[in-house]
């Protein structure tokens, strides 16, 4: 879970969790994921991207820019230790809505990947994949031939995913960051109690 700092209000006291369970849901997709993606947006598709560049027997890549729309149960014990999640707005099947920007780097053609998935964990909503491992031109925006550097990880056929973790309090939106739109705790009640009953 990310370290919080001196910003830590009940906005962002539901984030860390929230964010851990989206990767998984959102990217993984494991079958007892602790947070569903409910729908996934299609915002734009940029195919090819990098200016058509191709990038060996993998060939070229597209862009995907979406928008996951997830849900979570409150009432799950695996849920317990996201900070206040029992704080958070539900709706009426009594789950907790959240929402998060999504990219996607894969090859035009899949069949030509290597099946293998790259995530990179934003750092405060920027980017930092492509200028580390592609020695690529530095970017939240990639889409040139620039920013794909030398293609060590297109080349080598990874579909690289960035999900948003991070909210509009904890980082400042603009210049191609990513954010999360996530719950506020509001509700003051009693934590409900997920031990389970032996007796």
């Amino acid at each position: 879970m990310a370290q919080m700092n001196h910003r830590f209000t009940r906005t962002s006291c539901v984030e860390g969790g929230i964010a851990l369970a989206t990767v998984v849901g959102a990217v993984i997709a494991a079958p007892d994921a602790e947070a569903r993606v409910a729908r996934l947006e299609i915002l734009s598709v940029e195919s090819p991207t990098f200016e058509g560049l191709s990038f060996g027997e993998v060939g070229p890549y597209e862009k995907i820019i979406a928008r996951a729309h997830g849900e979570i149960d409150p009432a799950d014990p695996r849920n317990a230790l996201i900070t206040d999640i029992y704080l958070a707005p539900k709706n009426d099947g009594g789950l907790v809505e959240y929402q998060t920007d999504v990219q996607i780097l894969k090859p035009v053609d899949a069949e030509l990947g290597s099946g293998k998935l790259f995530l990179e964990v934003l750092n405060r909503g920027n980017k930092g994949a492509l200028a580390r491992f592609n020695e690529g031109e530095s970017s939240n925006e990639p889409s040139t031939a620039a920013h794909a550097g030398d293609g060590l990880l297109m080349r080598r056929g990874y579909t690289v995913v960035w999900v948003g973790w991070q909210n509009q309090y904890n980082i400042n939106p603009g210049g191609g960051r990513m954010l999360a739109t996530l719950p506020i705790a509001q509700n003051r009640r009693r934590r409900p109690d997920h031990r389970r009953d032996d007796h």
